[in-house]
Order: structure tokens, then C-alpha cells, then sequence
């Protein structure tokens, strides 16, 4: 199929050349939007209705510059079709966008569907569409908690998203979403490996790479919670409870569990996540309440330090920040 970036004169191209988007081809329309191998037949006043930039992308003075196709002038814009297809859904049909648009959806969906929200995001974002902006944000927000509470229920997402990691890090960087950071990158840590640190990984067609300093982030990230963890979890338990009768049962299942944990740092620090101690353990009351007391402060401990482990503020800050940038 051919594609074209700036359609010909109608004398030379027939419509049959291009591919109509399925769904937003209007008979009655009145302005065509051409994007890589697809072209949208729209209305131009709806158009105009979204923001100040797409009013003055479409007025009469600018279309009278534009080819002419099938009686419509013919925009073309420089993004991808499918970015393209999800923006122009969400203005003209936002019930073809996925259901999540219209209301809160699950975690599940949203992982789901992370490119439409990203594109979506981005090109409202870029004209200037407020209303879609703040719900595309909203969205994307949602997926990376900001306190332990919501964490704890939430977690971090199913695994068949790990290719997004670097793709949400990206748009996070590029437009200073910087709440979305400390959870995305902690969910890079995990996920990390050499290979992926120094050359990053291909997503949608396009390879996307860490910059330099958020590799030197990471890297030096991954190393303190390796570290620093372990040394906690030698020092808890292989030391003695006041009131712990000390009996061997007890002191052997302090160390098998300190020995769970410790293979559990292999790759990086899971602190976040809750411990229970194994279906064998015989550790005392007062050792296994010493010991969930411990766990519950070191996840506190290590989610309110997790920001500055990638050099971003605090969750107060990052708060204020998101609330900002949502309107609030």
C-alpha cells in the first residue's frame, strides 16, 4: 500500500489508493486527516472545538493551502497512524475507545491498554485538549501508586507488562511526570539486567534506552537495595529477643527464614512486598511478632526513602506536583 505523508491532488490519486480508518471515515465530513497509511474523514467544526491549536491547525486560511481530496482538504500529521486513530476516537467516537476511557477501569485493563492512553496522552497534550489530557493522566497515574497503602493492594501489575517499564519511564521523563518515576523505576530494578540497562529494549518498532544518568540511577539504585537490606536482615535475625527462651527450634527458624530473605536479594531488594514466615517455622510468639513488626517498619522505611534513591523529591513534593499538573 502506498503511503502518503502530503496526499496528491485528487487528479492524480483516487481514493481507492488510501486506506480508510474503520469507523471514522464520515460520508457527510468535511476535512480528511492523513497519517501514514490511513486517512480519517472528520468535521472540521469539531475539530476546531478542541483546542485554540487545532482551531487554528484547521481554519480556512490554513486549509486553503492544503490539496484538496474527494472536495475535503486534506490535513496530513506527523504521527503515527495508530496514535493518530486512538486521539481522533477519543474526540469523535469515545465509546470505541476502550470502556476505560469513560470510567475508572481495573488495574488489569489499564496495563492493557497502556499505548492508547500514552497516545492519547500525548497528542492532547500537544494540541492543548485539556479535558483529555487530564483524564489521559489520571490513567496513567493510577497505575503507579503513591503510598504503601495502595501498593500493598495494588502491587506492581501483571507481568506480561514488564516490555512497558521503559516505555512509561520515557513518557514520564519527557513531559516531568516525575510521581510516576519512583515506582516505574524501582519496577526497572527488578526487572533489570545488563543488557537491558546498557542498550534497552524494543517496544512498538522503536528501541528506547535510559539516558545516562538515569542508568547511572538505576544502577547505583539496584546496588543500595541489594546491599543495605541484607546487612538489615543479618543484623534482625541473627540477634537474640529479650524474653526469647532461646530454645534451638526457635534460633533455627530465625536463621532458615533470614536465609529465605536472603536468597529473595538476589536480583534486588523486595522489601515491599509482605513476608510471612514459612508453613514450618517454629519461631516463638515472641520472635514471629518481633519479626512482622520488623518487616512492616522496613516497608514503610524503604517506600518513604524509595524516591530519593533515583535523586527525585519526596512523596509530599510528588504529590503536590501531580495534583498540580492534574488541576487540582
Amino acid at each position: 500500500m502506498t503511503t502518503y505523508a502530503n496526499p496528491p491532488s485528487p487528479d492524480t490519486v483516487s481514493l481507492a489508493t488510501l486506506e480508510r480508518a474503520s469507523g471514522l471515515w464520515y460520508l457527510d465530513g468535511t476535512i480528511i486527516i492523513c497519517s501514514g497509511s490511513l486517512v480519517f474523514r472528520v468535521f472540521r467544526g469539531m475539530l476546531a472545538e478542541q483546542s485554540p491549536i487545532l482551531e487554528d491547525l484547521v481554519s480556512p486560511e490554513n486549509l486553503g493551502t492544503y490539496d484538496v481530496f474527494d472536495g475535503c482538504p486534506v490535513v496530513p500529521l506527523p504521527h503515527g497512524s495508530s496514535e493518530v486513530l486512538y486521539f481522533l476516537n477519543a474526540i469523535f467516537k469515545p465509546k470505541c475507545v476502550p470502556s476505560f476511557f469513560m470510567s475508572m477501569p481495573s488495574l488489569d485493563s489499564l496495563f492493557k491498554h497502556f499505548d492508547p492512553i500514552a497516545a492519547i496522552f500525548r497528542l492532547s497534550s500537544l494540541y492543548k485538549v485539556p479535558d483529555l489530557q487530564r483524564k489521559a493522566l489520571i490513567l496513567l497515574s493510577s497505575v503507579y501508586p503513591m503510598t504503601l497503602e495502595e501498593f500493598s493492594t495494588q502491587g506492581l501489575g501483571p507481568s506480561y507488562c514488564r516490555d512497558q517499564i521503559m516505555p512509561v519511564i520515557q513518557l514520564a521523563r519527557h513531559y516531568s511526570l516525575d510521581w510516576i518515576l519512583p515506582l516505574a523505576f524501582y519496577r526497572f530494578c527488578l526487572e533489570m539486567t545488563h543488557t537491558t540497562l546498557v542498550y534497552g529494549v524494543e517496544y512498538a518498532g522503536s528501541r528506547i534506552v535510559l539516558s545516562t544518568p538515569d542508568k547511572a540511577r538505576c544502577f547505583e539504585a539496584d546496588r543500595l537495595m541489594r546491599s543495605s537490606y541484607r546487612i538489615q536482615i543479618r543484623e534482625r535475625c541473627t540477634r537474640l529477643n529479650a524474653g526469647c527462651d532461646g530454645n534451638t527450634e526457635c534460633q533455627e527458624s530465625r536463621l532458615r527464614e533470614a536465609s529465605i530473605l536472603l536468597d529473595q536479594q538476589e536480583s534486588v531488594s523486595e522489601v515491599l512486598f509482605h513476608w510471612a514466615p514459612e508453613s514450618s517455622s517454629r519461631l516463638c510468639v515472641l520472635c514471629l511478632e518481633e519479626m512482622e513488626r520488623w518487616h512492616m517498619e522496613r516497608r514503610q522505611s524503604f517506600w518513604d526513602g524509595l524516591p530519593g534513591l533515583f535523586g527525585l523529591p519526596g512523596w509530599t513534593e510528588l504529590n503536590e506536583m501531580k495534583d498540580a499538573a492534574r488541576g487540582r
